[in-house]
């Protein structure tokens, strides 16, 4: 069972091993059907499994450190206020900054996307604005203004990505993205973990990120 926080978790596998006990306790189960205890893990504990056990499928060592948010924090607030590239787009200040930093970092991370996909929108948005001509109506305005502080951002994300690396770390969304790249592209871990579980079931399924679906 895969839900996403801790709290969720243990609510789950009460609820879970609760049931089993009534199926057991009426006959409709038998007690072999039912026994062990459930798995139940939040999405990101059961990657951080995944990778550890199989990193090294993607070339990374399983030691690599899961950084804490504040941790990443402070690595990006350092990135953020060492920076003097362009910043017309944006008016925030620097904490600002940060948490948007990490949000899109994180984003990206989320939905196996990288930066060439930001930039993509930005000129599909461009096309699409050079097209209606005149006056643009208030809402596409304010559309491409937050496209252009995103790509803003773009070179601060790289710099988070490249200290993170350097530094052999990842955060939540770097260990989401790679559990689900070892899940896509390696079938046999798809295989081990089938032959292991009878029974899967995902929490919140519509909240899924596309990585955590991919997973």
């Amino acid at each position: 069972g895969l839900t996403f926080t801790r709290k969720a978790a243990a609510e789950l596998a009460d609820r879970v091993r609760s049931r089993l006990d009534r199926l057991r306790r009426s006959g409709i189960a038998s007690a072999e059907e039912t026994s062990g205890d459930p798995v139940i893990s939040t999405y990101h504990a059961y990657a951080g499994r995944l990778v550890g056990d199989h990193a090294l499928r993607e070339g990374l060592e399983p030691s690599m450190r899961l950084i804490t948010p504040a941790e990443s924090w402070q690595l990006a607030a350092r990135i953020v206020a060492a920076y003097d590239g362009p910043m017309g787009d944006i008016g925030w200040g620097p904490p600002t900054v940060t948490a948007a930093v990490l949000a899109l970092a994180g984003e990206l991370s989320e939905h196996l996307r990288d930066p060439s996909g930001v930039r993509a929108v930005g000129e599909w948005l461009e096309t699409r604005r050079a097209a209606l001509g005149g006056r643009l109506p208030a809402y596409v305005r304010k559309m491409q203004q937050s496209q252009r502080a995103r790509e803003q951002l773009l070179p601060l994300v790289a710099r988070y990505a490249a200290e993170k690396t350097a530094r052999e770390v990842l955060d939540h969304g770097d260990q989401m993205a790679l559990a689900a790249r070892i899940a896509s592209r390696h079938p046999q871990v798809g295989l081990a973990e089938r032959s292991r579980y009878n029974v899967v079931l995902l929490d919140e399924y519509q909240d899924t990120s596309h990585a955590q679906l991919v997973l």
